[in-house]
């Protein structure tokens, strides 16, 4: 897969890490990310807590930021 995201919530333990992105997905309101924890497993992570969408500043709008990531084989976004 490849893609990472740093974690920009200054009161998480592993803030400012960038982490391998395994899965994103929506869950009721909120867009959720799955990456791998440098410790081992995986964490949940609310995608505002990341720079998830950040990294999509070229792009404009929501659609373009999930067309992206689908074309990177994000197949399972919301």
């Amino acid at each position: 897969m490849g893609s990472s995201v740093t974690i920009t919530n200054p009161i998480h333990p592993l803030y400012g890490q960038s982490v391998v992105v395994r899965q994103i997905r929506k869950v009721g309101q909120e867009t959720k990310v799955t990456v791998e924890s440098p410790l081992g497993g995986f964490l949940s992570l609310p995608a505002r807590e990341t720079d998830l969408w950040t990294q999509q500043a070229s792009l404009t709008g929501r659609q373009n930021s999930l067309k992206h990531f689908q074309n990177k084989g994000w197949s399972n976004l919301w």
